[in-house]
């Protein structure tokens, strides 16, 4: 009689035992088959918009995925619109007294884009943009940057933002420039950028020779109004000043308050090797 009670009470003993790891099971499974589920809803979401929607429940994550579709192309249109820069439209005076402060030499200190200011990415496509632009110009009498230049083949570019070390006259956003580097092989561009503008107000181009003739028949003028399509022609005479065998020519803007100049020169890097170097520059007449 003994024996059945220890027997009935091993067989409820071992009966609880199965019932708590069955629950166990039950609880354990949910839950990680609901962390796969949400797993899977994340990366499928993420590789879709690239945002990460947190839900409570996946219930709550199918209808954000449905939601999704429908409005991925709308976020596709204000992405691609958000990458435009709408840049500050400058007077000739702002502009002067920008030019004027750059031109004091004063120390440079880097900084992050301020709201207003172009991104890295955007002033190194507008640089790249320009570039193409001036080696595929047909009006221009010679190819003054080299004509493969505009495939954007750089091997190396970099960008830094920088203001000027004490200013009290002009606000910080619009003192900024950027300035971005692009270099192949023996070819290297250094484009000064206005970040609030978003205007190239600084190009200096070095290349072999044989890569960048100076051709006799170029035409200056038409190059700084290439280079600079925003200044203003004042309708001046072209001057023409001869320093240390390299020349320069500059047209004056509208309001007198600022020129545009090109420098033209070769440097001898050793006795095989010939470099055409040109600078193009807005600069201020204060």
């Amino acid at each position: 009689m003994q024996n059945l009670k220890n027997t009935n009470k091993y067989k409820v003993q071992i009966h609880t035992l199965l019932m708590f790891l069955l629950s166990l099971f039950v609880i354990c499974g949910g839950w990680i088959f609901t962390k796969q589920i949400l797993k899977y809803k994340e990366t499928l979401l993420l590789s879709k918009s690239g945002e990460l929607l947190v839900s409570d429940s996946v219930h709550s994550l199918l209808k954000a995925d449905d939601q999704n579709l429908d409005t991925n192309t709308d976020k596709d249109s204000e992405t691609a619109e958000s990458d435009i820069f709408h840049g500050k439209t400058m007077s000739e005076d702002q502009t002067a007294q920008i030019l004027a402060c750059w031109e004091s030499n004063a120390r440079l200190i880097s900084h992050d884009p301020q709201k207003g200011q172009m991104t890295m990415e955007q002033a190194i496509h507008a640089g790249i943009d320009w570039i193409t632009n001036m080696s595929e110009n047909d009006a221009l009498s010679s190819n003054i940057i080299p004509s493969h230049l505009s495939q954007d083949n750089f091997e190396n570019i970099s960008a830094i933002l920088y203001t000027s070390e004490e200013n009290q006259t002009i606000s910080d956003d619009l003192l900024s420039r950027w300035i971005v580097s692009y270099t192949l092989k023996d070819v290297c561009i250094r484009l000064t950028i206005h970040a609030a503008s978003g205007q190239i107000w600084q190009a200096d181009i070095s290349a072999p020779m044989n890569a960048m003739p100076i051709s006799d028949h170029m035409d200056e003028g038409h190059l700084l109004k290439t280079a600079f399509p925003f200044f203003t022609d004042g309708g001046t005479e072209i001057s023409q000043d001869i320093e240390n065998g390299d020349y320069q020519i500059r047209i004056e803007s509208a309001e007198r308050k600022l020129y545009a100049k090109v420098s033209l020169g070769m440097i001898s890097v050793n006795t095989q090797k010939t470099l055409t170097v040109i600078s193009l520059s807005l600069n201020s007449t204060r």
